[in-house]
């Protein structure tokens, strides 16, 4: 039996825009790891995976077995030459991005900056393909050595909100077996003829 206002329910959920990823900058805290790294405004650390670039705002870096910095999943982070060899992991990197050993510049960070991150094409929980998003002329934010970005999430608000979509939910349930009993309360007059 077809619900019209349900099925028009339905498809206006099936029509709902997707979510939009929030790319604030969250807080910053220190970790005291050398590796670990956070961008103080708006950009993305480039890396190279299979073959292709990615970006990813998260900063936790090591060293591979070759002296490569690497993410934690094994991407390597690109710099303006290329992949990043470090001679180790106690080198000194700058708010420019410039990795230095002693006085010795050895590589530089590459922050890429996009004109409209809303059009990056999320490919896992951190890392995102360029899509249609552009290269921005504008300058990327400043490297933050030691430290890490955190979720730009404030908990209290999303509870607020899941909070609503609940009440939401239940309310348009209420109204949806409403017009459920209205059928069947005419169908049932209807078969009375």
């Amino acid at each position: 039996r077809e619900m019209p206002v349900a099925s028009a329910f339905v498809q206006h959920l099936a029509d709902a825009p997707t979510a939009l990823t929030d790319h604030r900058l969250g807080s910053l805290r220190p970790t005291g790891n050398p590796l670990d790294l956070a961008i103080d405004g708006e950009g993305f650390f480039e890396l190279q995976a299979e073959g292709r670039s990615v970006y990813t705002r998260r900063g936790d870096f090591r060293l591979d077995a070759s002296g490569r910095l690497v993410a934690q999943t094994g991407e390597l982070v690109q710099g303006l030459g290329g992949a990043i060899r470090m001679p180790s992991a106690d080198a000194r990197i700058d708010r420019d991005g410039r990795v230095f050993e002693g006085d010795k510049q050895v590589a530089q960070i590459k922050v890429v900056r996009f004109a409209d991150t809303q059009q990056l094409q999320r490919l896992n929980g951190s890392t995102f393909d360029a899509g249609g998003a552009a290269p921005s002329a504008e300058p990327a934010g400043r490297l933050r050595q030691g430290h890490l970005e955190a979720s730009n999430v404030n908990n209290a608000t999303e509870m607020v909100k899941l909070v609503e979509t609940v009440r939401h939910f239940e309310a348009t349930q209420k109204i949806v077996q409403g017009i459920d009993e209205m059928h069947e309360r005419a169908l049932r007059k209807l078969g009375e003829f």
